[in-house]
């Protein structure tokens, strides 16, 4: 009996989950841009290997500043386990 082993690894990013007044657009395999529905604040992350790098700010509509929210070193479900935790 001939057998084969076949290994099947998974490559690239998990999506993210986004705050709660924000949303989540994949641009390609390799960025996702986070998006305020309210005050239109955007920002970028890039997939690198299969971690996210990049930060995403707070959803504030009353300045225009910018808010430092979570910033993304590592994959999606340690910076999930922050988010709900």
């Amino acid at each position: 009996m001939n057998m084969q082993l076949l290994l099947l690894t998974a490559t690239g990013c998990a999506n993210i989950i986004p705050p709660e007044d924000a949303y989540l657009k994949r641009v390609d395999d390799r960025s996702v841009i986070v998006g305020c529905y309210e005050t239109r604040q955007t920002w970028q992350l890039s997939c690198h290997g299969n971690q996210w790098t990049g930060t995403v700010g707070v959803c504030d509509s009353r300045t225009d500043q910018y808010h430092h929210g979570n910033t993304f070193s590592g994959d999606a479900r340690r910076f999930i386990a922050r988010q709900l935790f």
